[in-house]
């Protein structure tokens, strides 16, 4: 199936519920995707493709099948770019209050106001926009420190520990020259003006690790 951009995808069986969204959303110009059920669309799509999808999901908390929990829980093991709001009955608010605890975006409890809607589905595509943004950042670069060189690596460490060129120099058992020839090819590998650059960039890398 084709990747669109921002698209809603809704996942529930009640066609009179899905037939009224759908005419909500066309009102507002929002693009939306439907399925009966959580399995038809996780199949939909590669396992590798929830990563950097674009849009978000709009899920019935009960459904036959796969529920929401699992659903959510699939998607979250696919690092899937999605955010999730659940649509709940009020018997089931304690359900989507742990949705929300396992980083669900937001829940709209039925019947819902067709403009509270939209403003959540809107406010969920703008932080899909931001995290795909992050992602894209991050890949950059990952793929620009994969260009380093062994040695340009350990100049790279030093270089944001702090050590300044003669220091570093002395450190490698190299020249001062060769130190500033390092130094160069690396700020213009990762595409940084300065030291302070580059240790944000790094930061940045390490950091999203931390939280893989």
């Amino acid at each position: 199936m084709t990747q669109e951009q921002n698209v809603v995808h809704i996942i529930d069986d009640d066609d009179l519920l899905v037939e009224t969204i759908c005419l909500a959303f066309d009102t507002v110009n929002i693009q939306y995707s439907c399925y009966k059920n959580a399995e038809q669309f996780i199949d939909a799509f590669p396992a590798d493709a929830f990563a950097s999808m674009s849009g978000c999901l709009l899920c019935d908390i009960r459904m036959p099948g796969i529920g929401g929990l699992e659903c959510q829980r699939q998607l979250n093991a696919l690092n899937s770019a999605l955010p999730i709001i659940f649509m709940t009955g009020f018997a089931d608010v304690e359900m989507a209050v742990e949705t929300i605890r396992s980083g669900a975006f937001n829940f709209v409890e039925k019947p819902f106001r067709h403009q509270k809607l939209i403003d959540t589905v809107q406010s969920a595509l703008k932080q899909n926009a931001s995290l795909l943004s992050e992602r894209k950042y991050m890949r950059e670069i990952e793929r620009a420190i994969n260009t380093l060189s062994n040695r340009e690596n350990t100049v790279l460490e030093l270089l944001i520990d702090g050590y300044p060129n003669k220091s570093i120099a002395k450190r490698l058992d190299i020249s001062l020259r060769t130190v500033e020839v390092h130094r160069s090819r690396i700020f213009e590998k990762m595409a940084a003006k300065n030291v302070a650059e580059l240790v944000k960039k790094i930061m940045i890398v390490k950091q999203n690790l931390l939280f893989q």
